[in-house]
């Protein structure tokens, strides 16, 4: 029996429909062997682990650097805290740690590009232990008194 439009065979017909069907499911290359087929799809299973794989390791080395982090991010005593104003800020801001005076100081030298500041920020990136960071947390502490930015409030 023929298609009465194109002519061609129901076989003809159906093969091209099951055809269609193939490159829907498995891609554009359904009209090669088995045996290329199967290597297509061991290489994009490949390929997804691969993948997977580069995905665990950066979270578990993110893990590890955020931990590594975590250890390094020194504190001051509870009690030693201090409140300072940022220049422009309507609200003071509470530094309790190295990293609160870093980032305190670093938004500091973008609003005002004071070389003084500047090399606070510096000091401040090569602290390593308690003693230094205890020395650039006082040089902080002296230079906002001297600006007029420390807040005094009795504690």
């Amino acid at each position: 029996m023929r298609h009465p439009c194109t002519g061609h065979s129901l076989e003809t017909i159906i093969a091209g429909i099951i055809r269609d069907d193939l490159i829907a499911t498995i891609g554009p290359l359904a009209h090669k062997s088995k045996r290329t087929l199967e290597r297509t799809l061991e290489r994009k299973l490949e390929r997804k682990l691969e993948r997977k794989l580069e995905r665990k390791l950066e979270r578990k080395l993110e893990r590890k650097l955020e931990r590594k982090l975590e250890r390094k991010h020194m504190s001051l005593p509870q009690t030693d805290y201090f409140d300072a104003n940022l220049p422009g800020a309507s609200q003071t801001v509470r530094i309790a740690s190295l990293c609160d005076a870093k980032v305190f100081v670093c938004r500091w030298v973008i609003r005002e590009r004071d070389p003084a500041l500047k090399a606070l920020l510096r000091d401040m990136e090569k602290a390593k232990n308690f003693t230094m960071t205890e020395s650039v947390i006082q040089q902080l502490t002296r230079t906002l008194a001297s600006r007029g930015l420390l807040v005094t409030t009795s504690r």
